[in-house]
């Protein structure tokens, strides 16, 4: 191979890197392209992989899955928003396709899951031009997304079924300004005892609560109330 051609071919593999580009595109039955495959390095050294739904919409969406559960839960949901937003769905470490297994994670490895957020946020911004981001989590997804917003900016929140402290995530004492919405069973033991809680922290968040005990991404699939609420406020 010539210095030139060795040259190129080192720049190829710096790129796809940097840009986390994996695999071939997943289409539909119409062979419509549904989501492309990407992997990324986080800035503490995870490989995390993640769907990537692209749009012609200028803003992008980031949504978070619950525990021991992974990026798939949000499908359906995606493919309704595509619309309206360029998606981002990570397998956060320990879950998925991406680095490591969730039943090892140590309360710290729980915590540094925001770089995960940090990640796919900054793909969204520098590959794909997003003009903003937005975060949409449940349960423990719930938690890390306002965590990364308490010290990012962010267009929308919306939390399902978050806990006040969960697997290390302390969200119990942090102050939001901006505008969220949280989704909640009534009838969800530790999660509605904390939205409760959690919203005398929040100067403009609204909560919104239903009747069942149905919980984090089972909450918006099984009670059609929460189903409405969720793409209403996204959209």
């Amino acid at each position: 191979m010539s210095p030139n051609k060795t040259w190129l071919f080192a720049i190829l593999i710096i790129t796809v890197a940097i840009t986390g580009c994996l695999g071939k595109p997943v289409r539909g039955p119409g062979r419509e392209m549904l989501y492309s495959t990407v992997q990324l390095n986080t800035s503490d050294g995870v490989l995390i992989t993640a769907s990537y739904y692209d749009s012609d919409a200028d803003k992008g969406l980031i949504l978070l899955h619950m525990l021991a559960r992974d990026r798939h839960t949000f499908d359906d949901a995606a493919k309704r928003l595509q619309p309206h937003y360029k998606i981002i769905i990570p397998d956060l470490r320990g879950h998925g396709d991406s680095e490591g297994e969730y039943l090892d994670l140590t309360e710290k490895d729980f915590r540094d899951m925001v770089y995960d957020i940090e990640s796919v946020a900054n793909y969204l911004k520098e590959e794909e031009q997003a003009a903003s981001i937005s975060v949409a989590g449940a349960s423990i997804g719930a938690n890390l997304a306002l965590t990364y917003a308490s010290e990012h900016p962010v267009d929308k929140l919306l939390l399902i079924s978050p806990g006040s402290r969960y697997r290390g995530i302390d969200i119990s004492r942090i102050s939001y300004g901006k505008p969220l919405l949280a989704q909640v069973g009534h009838y969800d033991g530790y999660s509605s005892i904390s939205t409760d809680d959690l919203a005398l922290n929040w100067q403009r968040g609204r909560v919104m609560e239903y009747d069942t005990n149905a919980h984090g991404t089972d909450l918006i699939k099984t009670d059609l109330s929460a189903s409405e609420d969720f793409f209403f406020y996204l959209t």
